[in-house]
This record gives structure tokens, C-alpha cells and sequence, in this order.
């Protein structure tokens, strides 16, 4: 069987080419940015806690799916904020992320290490299962354990 010859280049066998380089640079820079906003997974520190249930993870806003604290002003709704903030603090965050958007936020449940914020909040009485966007009943135990949320719960949150 005869070989064809290889085409000819005017590159130095040594050198790599620089279209592979280029390749190469990009493929880093997608693999060190943090997930789009529609991307299924994010991962990076949290840079702001703006509530009990909406923290900023690398720059991206996130509201956590299923549960929701009462807003900031009330004092159930500044604890949980001060409890997000502990709780992060100097951690790196994953969340994932649903697809869903809700205002300027992304949707999604977070964790470190495994533990998930929605639980800790649950458990610490400082949040409360919301059913409508819980529809596998990931929090149902959670809450069940808790026992009722004591919080404003949101017209939102119930079922249709």
C-alpha cells in the first residue's frame, strides 16, 4: 500500500501551530469562567447575600427554588439574611441551577460541601418550604421535621 505524502507546510516540525494554541487558550478561559446564567451548574464564592433566599454566586445572581425567607426590614427576614451571610462566609458555593429565571435571578438550590442551604434554613426555622416551587417535595421532610413555618409565606408559594 503506498503512503500519500503529508502536505506541505511552511511551519517548523517543532513548533505548534498557532491555530492550536489559540484552541487551546480559549478552551482554558471557558473552563476557568464560572457557568453562564443558563448553564446547569455554578460554582465560585458567594459576593453577596442580598436576602435570606437570594445570594450572588461569582457576580450571578441565584434565588433558591422551594423555599423562601421573609424580606429584609422584618426581623425573621434580617435573621436569615445574617444566617446566609454566616453560613457562606469564605466558602466556595455550588448551585444548581434549574433553567428558570425569576426578575434578574437564576433559579436554583445551593450547597457546600453537599449541605443544602434550603435545609439549614428550614431547620433553623429562618425559612419555610414553598410548595409551588417544590414540586418534588425535596423540603417537605425538611419542613415536616421544622415543623410549620412561622414566617409570612408568600400568595406565590401555594400550589394552583
Amino acid at each position: 500500500m503506498v503512503t500519500p505524502p503529508a502536505p506541505a507546510t511552511n511551519q517548523h516540525p517543532d513548533r505548534i501551530p498557532v491555530r492550536t494554541v489559540l484552541l487551546a487558550a480559549a478552551l482554558v478561559l471557558l473552563a476557568s469562567a464560572p457557568a453562564p446564567a443558563s448553564g446547569l451548574g455554578l460554582q465560585g464564592p458567594v459576593t453577596h447575600v442580598r436576602d435570606g433566599d437570594t445570594i450572588e454566586v461569582a457576580g450571578i445572581p441565584v434565588r433558591l427554588s422551594g423555599v423562601t425567607a421573609d424580606e429584609l426590614g422584618t426581623a425573621r427576614g434580617e435573621a436569615a439574611a445574617a444566617f446566609m451571610r454566616d453560613m457562606v462566609r469564605g466558602e466556595v458555593v455550588t448551585c444548581a441551577l434549574t433553567g428558570e429565571t425569576t426578575h434578574d435571578r437564576q433559579v436554583g438550590r445551593c450547597s457546600i460541601d453537599g449541605e443544602d442551604f434550603g435545609i439549614k434554613l428550614i431547620a433553623a426555622r429562618l425559612a419555610g418550604r414553598c410548595a409551588r416551587y417544590d414540586p418534588d417535595g425535596f423540603y417537605r421532610i425538611p419542613q415536616q421535621d421544622a415543623g410549620p413555618y412561622t414566617g409570612l409565606m408568600p400568595a406565590y408559594c401555594i400550589p394552583r
